[in-house]
């Protein structure tokens, strides 16, 4: 990253390990959690592919949108 662009940090991953020995990482960001998953896949020019799941922390509500309207937890 060039440090002539500015950043903000608004968050922290942290290394896992799967049962099958796979590695992930998982974060929150606001009143979402974040996991990045290694994918099977390749990019086009061979680097790997991570995908991003985002799914709303448990102890969450808003206070506004009924339970029923908020998407369900993966």
């Amino acid at each position: 990253m060039s440090s002539d662009i500015a950043t903000i940090p608004v968050g922290q991953m942290h290394e896992r390990k799967g049962d099958d020995g796979r590695i992930y990482l998982t974060g929150d960001l606001g009143f979402a959690r974040l996991v990045l998953v290694k994918s099977d896949r390749r990019a086009v020019d061979g680097s790997e592919i991570w995908d991003v799941l985002v799914q709303r922390k448990r102890d969450w509500h808003h206070p506004n949108i009924p339970e029923y309207r908020l998407p369900d937890m993966l």
